[in-house]
């Protein structure tokens, strides 16, 4: 018998499921022709059956050696298989994506040596890569639910919203048994804000799949996001009835919880979900939140650190030769480069006054816009030099560097540093004093604020922060509401496009009719001064601010600028503040001149602005009666 004849027996014996007798056959065979990759490819299946994957995995490894036409590339495919099953790291998955690679270049037909591509494509972050094989799979076999749903899965990490959606249901279509894929689609629907079409989806899952703790997770995600808080706290108990140790609804249930500043019950969640997955990132930052939040400087600093290992700040970490400043590196020049926002650069910057940066050279990467008053406030100090970007700089320009972020952790500011006023004082203090004498003066004459009658306020309502905007914004006529009566004339600080907004609230007060139903709300308008562009113009604006009498915002960078500034400052705070606001105190640590005013209760601003309106109502009465 030939060693053709012997290969069909075994692979008939291989039919017959006999893999015994075919495993013998096959290493007769290749003792006869030890070249015999087909050989090699079966004998990794019979160890593949028998759950031998290091035999199943060495065999292969050998069989993709002998072998390299059309018909071999389902030998690529399934080492691809194995080397990806098996990988521990970002090395073992690049091996399996050179298997796929290989048997894609082999047959350029191979749907699913595509899919697999894409999915590992997809797990390493490389988006494009992933869709291009994603688009390939689909191409070639155009039924496969599993190839649109995976592709469906990526497009929504991209936030295409609208693509994404055709592809789960496309998936649906095709295969309407499984149930996650009316989970994706009502995810979807989850972020274009569809809230009653995602509830759909969410209950077509639960009627493939009762018991899927998944879909109660993502159901209690949509309640979150409507702000249905006991109806999400219950789609997390029930998530977790159903499988106790499913991490995802473990830490939403935290995260439900420190929405209501409710951190013991936070933290016991995060506790659970850590002991799932002990490398949360996500979990580990949220505890930092906390521990900042409650003025647990001590442990919230060092746990700032791990920001960087966020999937949002993937990516943005300088790329340097040079050692990031701690306080066993000894230089004389220092690169400090800012991380996210215009009002953390003037948080931030605030804290280069410590003496530790005496003496040193220091180059700042900040906004452009914020190039002037920062070179105002240190003149005098030395060699203060500003960036626009990275490319400026050389290696041999800075000896060591430092994100803003680490500023306070560097500085090694501590719990018992955060109580001493006579420490705090060298950093609380207004350090932005650049402005303009004539303009102040100009703007008070243009917008004729009669210093004997009235005070002028400078007011700015929102946020477009995309994570906690919403709740730090505050309806416009709502605010408002706080001048009724009182001598004050109101002039916007508010950047960004608001027009309507102003137009809306102006439309109620018409100096001819004095309508006084309209003005049952609030007798003040919003002056827009247009001279001056409030984002980006940061000098103009500066000097919008000097010419106010004192300043009413909401947590956004306004609220920075002229808290740094010394301006008399009134912040409005959401129930869940940053976390540099910390807890229950009316006075910032940060800024000596700012007082804090916190909601009592989610979305609802009735507490704050009924203090607010008692402290205008003495203060004006000091100031006119006096």
């Amino acid at each position: 018998m030939n060693n053709d004849s012997k290969l069909e027996l075994a692979l008939i014996l291989y039919s017959q499921k006999d893999f015994p007798r075919c495993e013998q056959s096959l290493k007769d065979l290749l003792n006869l022709d030890p070249e015999c990759g087909v050989a090699m490819a079966y004998l990794g299946r019979i160890a593949a059956q028998a759950n031998q994957l290091e035999s199943a995995l060495e065999w292969f490894s050998k069989a993709v050696r002998m072998v390299d036409t059309k018909d071999d590339a389902e030998i690529h495919f399934e080492l691809g298989c194995f080397l990806e099953l098996c990988a521990k790291d970002t090395a073992g998955l690049r091996k399996a994506l050179n298997s796929y690679e290989q048997a894609t270049s082999l047959d350029i037909n191979h749907h699913k040596a595509f899919f697999n591509k894409a999915n590992i494509h997809k797990r390493l972050n490389e988006w494009e890569q992933a869709l291009k094989a994603y688009n390939s799979a689909i191409f070639i076999n155009s039924s496969n639910s599993y190839y649109y749903n995976n592709r469906g899965d990526l497009l929504l990490t991209l936030r295409s919203f609208p693509y994404a959606e055709k592809d789960f249901l496309a998936a649906i279509e095709f295969d309407p048994g499984i149930s996650y894929f009316y989970d994706n689609a009502g995810n979807v629907y989850k972020e274009l804000k569809r809230f009653e079409e995602s509830k759909v989806q969410y209950k077509r899952s639960l009627a493939v799949d009762p018991q899927n703790a998944l879909t109660y997770n993502n159901m209690g995600n949509l309640f979150l996001d409507q702000e249905e808080w006991e109806k999400a706290l219950a789609c997390y108990e029930m998530a977790l009835r159903m499988k106790p140790i499913f991490y995802q609804a473990l830490y939403n249930k935290g995260l439900l919880y420190q929405r209501f500043n409710l951190f013991a019950q936070a933290l016991k969640c995060y506790e659970q979900a850590l002991q799932i997955n002990p490398d949360s990132s996500e979990v580990l930052w949220n505890i930092t939140i906390i521990e900042l939040t409650c003025g647990d400087l001590d442990s919230g600093l060092l746990g700032y650190q791990r920001r960087w290992s966020l999937p949002e700040n993937k990516g943005l970490y300088f790329q340097t030769t040079k050692p990031e400043l701690s306080t066993g590196v000894d230089c004389s020049s220092v690169l400090i480069w800012a991380e996210h926002g215009l009002g953390n650069e003037i948080f931030w910057t605030s804290f280069l006054r410590h003496p530790k940066f005496l003496g040193k050279e220091l180059i700042l990467k900040v906004d452009p816009r914020l190039h002037q008053l920062f070179g105002a406030a240190f003149e005098g100090r030395g060699n203060v030099r500003f960036i626009k970007e990275f490319t400026e700089l050389s290696d041999n320009d800075f000896e060591a560097h430092l994100p803003m972020g680490s500023l306070l952790h560097y500085l090694d500011i501590t719990n018992s540093n955060i109580k001493d006023k006579t420490y705090t004082a060298q950093f609380s203090s207004a350090y932005l004093r650049e402005y303009d004498p004539s303009q102040v003066t100009q703007i008070r004459s243009d917008l004729r604020v009669d210093a004997k009658k009235e005070i002028l306020v400078g007011v700015a309502w929102k946020s477009v922060n995309q994570k906690t905007g919403t709740r730090r914004s505050i309806p416009l006529s709502l605010l408002m509401t706080v001048f009724k009566d009182l001598p004050i004339k109101c002039v916007s600080l508010q950047y960004g496009d608001v027009k309507e907004d102003l137009d809306e609230l102006n439309s109620s007060y018409d100096l001819e009719t004095q309508d006084s139903e309209k003005l049952a709300q609030t007798n003040v308008k919003v002056h827009q001064y247009e001279r001056i562009d409030n984002f980006a113009d940061m000098n103009g604006l500066s000097n919008l601010i000097k010419a106010c009498d004192m300043v009413i915002c909401i947590d956004n960078s306004v609220l920075h600028l002229a808290s740094a500034m010394g301006k008399p400052t009134c912040a409005l705070l959401p129930f869940v503040a940053d976390w540099r606001w910390f807890t229950d105190q009316e006075l910032s640590p940060w800024y000596k001149h700012t007082k804090l005013y916190r909601q009592k209760k989610w979305g609802n601003w009735d507490a704050p602005l009924s203090l607010l309106r008692d402290d205008l109502e003495r203060a004006m009465a000091f100031r006119f009666e006096n």
